[in-house]
């Protein structure tokens, strides 16, 4: 399975990442996307982490990623019609051996290129054909061999056993195919009955979640939120089985009659897997909105956290004014947060700003979220007065986000060293944060005159800390690319600074609705 898998992703990877992107953009489309990636590639596993990783990418949505989800789950059930089918009155070993050698024949010449990895594709399905020919000749003479009238064959108690066999069988090889092969080759083989067969092929379902759950430990709160996802479908899809198996037997059986398929216990546990997958997915189908914005609460990072709008709400902007309102607090949270960001950037250490930057990055999402919501309000039509307050309040989004490109395009230089700059840099810190801390437009003690002396005094440090740095490279003390870095570096501040005083300049003029705010007037 990991041969034919690897051989497949490696070859197909660009078409894989075409189809993820490109075909998910409908329910429908996701959910075929899954199917046939899956019953491509012979592994939800591969499918759902490139899910996964194409969500980290920006390229799917978690609901896109979803929907490739369950459509893999369905997909993976075609490795459950190969075993049957290539069992039934065919000779694997005709025909593996020679597809064997030319696979390998493919792999040896065809170097590093994509021919090779079809080659590997071409080695992992034969060798996997030969698997299925051993299995069930080693199943019909272990038939002969084991007593298995030991093993409980009736009741809870086998239920449970053969459940969870599929179960820690997936766990242990990360193959809920491998799995599927094992239970169906034994059911063939006349050694486990088709119920405790089926009961397997339930488990492994159950346990592939578990290659998803291992992939995303210490990974990003979406990778988290897919793989959980994929827990949710398949404890819905198990339950549903266990309760409802006699039914889904008898269901498939009579499918199978329906359809002329031979009369073989592999097909009827082909056709078992594929119903109750299919099921599941349905089941699944109208919960899936609420899912995800349950999946959405879970694992949430300080990043997310602070992109995440608290004030902008849909349902306000039937209501213009309440959606301005909405939208002025949004403001004042995105100036403390770029308050709180510059201010940290001043005395942070260089090992730090990578830190600061991704808190940077997070404030800019967030600011992307405040103009989407700016155009909605303006689509819907806007009262002359709330649409001629927009104007100042974009001024002040984008002074915000100039503060904050400041800090992501700085770089935090080492001390120079020479004596008194040390107590010189932190004067400025001290200095440009006093100013930040009378910049929060929210704060109920907010005074424009006190912020602009503020500023005003950080300057004139800022200037002494200039003039300090020329008159140590023009003695020697300090060798020019230092004196330029810590210059920009200074400089760079006391821009973010400006910028941020502008912002609270737009949006003073405000104060008396975020009053009415605070008072709920």
């Amino acid at each position: 399975m990991w041969l034919m898998t690897e051989g497949l992703r490696l070859s197909a990877g660009e078409a894989l990442r075409h189809v993820l992107v490109s075909g998910t953009r409908t329910p429908a489309r996701g959910l075929l996307a899954g199917f046939g990636l899956t019953a491509a590639v012979q592994s939800s596993s591969a499918v759902t982490v490139a899910s996964v990783g194409f969500v980290n990418a920006g390229l799917l949505t978690l609901t896109q990623a979803v929907r490739v989800i369950y459509g893999s789950n369905i997909g993976t059930t075609m490795t459950g019609w190969i075993v049957a089918v290539t069992g039934i009155e065919v000779r694997l070993d005709t025909y593996a051996l020679p597809m064997l050698g030319l696979g390998m024949l493919i792999r040896l010449t065809g170097a590093e290129s994509k021919r090779a990895a079809w080659g590997q594709a071409l080695v992992g399905f034969a060798v996997f054909l030969i698997g299925i020919q051993s299995l069930k000749a080693s199943f019909l003479v272990l038939a002969g061999q084991v007593d298995f009238s030991v093993l409980p064959t009736s009741g809870w108690s086998a239920g449970m056993l053969y459940f969870g066999i599929g179960l820690v069988l997936t766990f242990l090889v990360q193959s809920s195919s491998a799995t599927t092969a094992i239970a169906i080759s034994a059911a063939s083989a006349g050694i486990v009955p088709v119920p405790l067969a089926a009961l397997v092929i339930i488990g492994a379902d159950l346990g592939t979640s578990t290659t998803a759950a291992l992939a995303a430990l210490g990974a990003t709160a979406n990778a988290r939120r897919a793989a959980l996802s994929h827990v949710v479908l398949n404890l819905v899809t198990v339950v549903f089985a266990v309760v409802m198996l006699s039914p889904l037997l008898i269901g498939s059986a009579i499918l199978q009659d329906l359809l002329w398929l031979p009369d073989d216990p592999g097909i009827t546990l082909a056709v078992f897997s594929t119903t109750f997958n299919v099921a599941g997915v349905v089941l699944m189908l109208p919960m899936t909105g609420a899912m995800v914005g349950w999946l959405e609460q879970r694992f949430v990072s300080g990043e997310e956290d602070v992109q995440r709008p608290r004030h902008l709400d849909a349902t306000l902007l039937e209501v213009p004014t309440l959606a301005l309102r909405g939208l002025l607090l949004e403001l004042h949270r995105m100036g403390r947060l770029c308050v709180s960001l510059i201010a940290d950037a001043a005395d942070c250490s260089a090992g730090e700003m990578v830190a600061l930057r991704q808190r940077g990055v997070a404030i800019n999402v967030l600011g992307e979220r405040i103009r989407d919501y700016v155009g909605r309000m303006n689509r819907r039509g806007l009262p002359p007065d709330v649409a001629d307050t927009l104007a100042p309040l974009l001024r002040a989004l984008q002074h915000y986000e100039e503060s904050v490109g400041l800090i992501l395009a700085g770089t935090r230089p080492d001390d120079p060293g020479f004596p008194g700059y040390a107590a010189l840099r932190q004067h400025f810190s001290k200095g440009l944060r006093a100013a930040l801390e009378i910049a929060d437009t929210a704060d109920g003690d907010f005074d424009l005159p006190r912020l602009v002396q503020a500023e005003a005094d950080a300057t004139r440090i800022y200037e002494s800390l200039k003039a300090q740095l020329l008159e140590a490279a023009a003695d020697g003390r300090l060798d020019l690319p230092a004196m330029d870095s810590h210059m920009r570096d200074a400089a760079r501040l006391k821009r973010a600074l400006e910028r941020v005083v502008k912002a609270t300049r737009r949006l003073a003029p405000f104060r008396p609705l975020v009053d009415g705010m605070r008072h709920g007037t």
